[in-house]
C-alpha cells in the first residue's frame, strides 16, 4: 500500500495489481483463490505467474474452480469470503520431494552410534531429503532450523516415511511444522531396523539440520538446492569406479564453485559457473583401486566462482556414485554391490 502512493502523491495514472504464483510452497487452488480476493479488495486487481500446473494435470482444473469463484466474489465486491473456513484439508507436509528419491533402496547406513553428532552449518533451499540410519527401538532425534532469509516467512514442514525396504516413498510415520526462524526436533522410536527418509521444505526461505543422534545423509541424486557454501561434504567412490563427475547449478549472477577431494584431502578437480553459464560438470579421474580402497571416502567443497555471487546453488551426484552427501566422513552411506 505504501508503494501505491507514490504514483499516488505523484499524481501519475496507474493501476497496481499483485501476483499469485501457484509453484510457491502452499500455493494451493484454494489459498490462491482466496488471495485473489484479498489482493483485489486492496489493489486494482490481481494477475497470475502461471507455473506449476499444466493442462493436463487435475491440479489444473482445481486452480481454475477457485479463481472462478473468487472473479465472481470480487465482481459483487464481496471480499469477506477470503475468511471463510477452509475446505480443503491442510497438508503442510505432502512433500514432492520424494518423487525423486531413486536408488535409495539400495543403500547401506553406517552403523548407528546413538551419540549426538553436531554438524557444520549448511543451509539447504527449498525441499531437500534427507536419510538416517535407524536401529529397532533407538529412539532418533534430528534437530532442524528454519533460517531466517530475506522479509520471507516460511514455516519449514516435514515428513518422516521409511524404513527403505525395496522400495521408496514407503506411508507417512510422523510429520509436522517448525516455526520461521525457530528449531525443532524430529522425534521417533523406530519399529524395525531400515534407512528411514527426512523430508522438508522451508518454501522460499532455508533451512539446516543441527545436530542429530543417528548417521544422517543429504539426497544428492537429484539437484540439492543450497544457499551459500558448504566447507566439505563428503561421499562414497566405489571400488572399480575409475571416474565420475558431479553437476553443479547457478541462477544467472548467483554463482558457484565446487572443488572436490580424493581421500588424503588433496583437491583434484573443480569446475564453476559464470553469470552466462549457469551449468558446470566436475570431472573426476579416481582412478584404479584395489579392493581395500573400496570404502574410500572422498569430499567436496561448494564455494564462491570467480564471478557473481556465491547464494541459491545446486549439486547433483554421478548416477554411477551412491546419492548422498553427508556433513562428516563417519556417516557416509554406501550402496549394496
Amino acid at each position: 500500500l505504501k508503494r501505491m502512493e507514490v504514483p499516488r502523491k505523484a499524481g501519475i495514472p496507474f493501476i497496481y495489481s499483485g501476483g499469485i504464483d501457484p509453484l510457491v510452497r502452499g500455493a494451493d487452488p484454494e489459498f490462491s483463490g482466496k488471495n485473489a480476493v484479498m489482493i483485489s479488495q486492496v489493489t486494482d486487481g490481481y494477475w497470475i505467474f502461471y507455473e506449476g500446473p499444466t493442462y493436463t494435470k487435475p491440479d489444473h482444473a482445481d486452480y481454475w474452480k477457485w479463481f472462478t469463484w473468487a472473479n465472481k466474489a470480487i465482481a459483487k465486491g464481496d471480499f469477506d469470503v477470503q475468511h471463510e473456513p477452509r475446505q480443503t484439508p491442510t497438508q503442510w507436509a505432502k512433500l514432492d520431494v520424494f518423487k525423486k528419491a531413486g536408488g535409495t533402496s539400495r543403500m547401506i547406513a553406517p552403523r548407528s552410534a546413538g551419540r549426538i553428532t553436531k554438524y557444520p552449518t549448511v543451509k539447504l533451499r527449498g525441499d531437500n531429503l534427507l536419510l538416517i540410519s535407524c536401529k529397532k527401538g533407538r529412539p532418533v532425534a534430528v534437530k532442524l532450523v528454519n533460517h531466517r532469509l530475506s522479509r520471507y516467512r516460511s514455516v519449514l514442514a516435514w515428513e518422516l516415511r521409511g524404513p527403505i525396504a525395496g522400495k521408496t516413498g514407503n506411508d507417512e510415520i510422523a510429520s509436522g511444522t517448525i516455526p520461521h526462524a525457530s528449531q525443532g526436533t524430529v522425534e521417533f522410536t523406530p519399529k524395525t531396523d531400515g534407512v528411514y527418509l527426512l523430508g522438508a521444505s522451508s518454501g522460499r526461505c532455508c533451512w539446516s539440520v543441527a545436530s542429530s543422534n543417528v548417521p544422517l545423509g543429504l539426497f544428492a541424486g537429484d539437484w540439492m538446492w543450497l544457499m551459500g557454501s558448504a566447507k566439505r561434504l563428503y561421499f562414497h567412490v566405489p571400488d572399480g569406479l575409475e571416474k565420475f563427475h558431479i553437476d553443479i547449478q547457478g541462477r544467472d549472477m548467483e554463482t558457484v564453485r565446487a572443488n572436490v577431494f580424493d581421500p588424503s584431502g588433496k583437491q583434484v578437480a573443480t569446475a564453476q559457473t559464470s553469470p552466462v553459464k549457469r551449468q558446470a560438470t566436475v570431472l573426476v579421474r579416481s582412478g584404479k583401486r584395489d579392493s581395500k580402497d573400496a570404502s574410500s571416502v572422498w569430499s567436496v567443497e561448494i564455494t564462491r566462482a570467480d564471478k557473481g555471487t556465491l547464494e541459491d546453488n545446486a549439486i547433483r551426484l554421478d548416477p554411477k556414485l551412491p546419492p548422498t552427501l553427508s556433513f562428516v566422513e563417519e556417516q557416509v552411506f554406501e550402496v549394496k554391490k
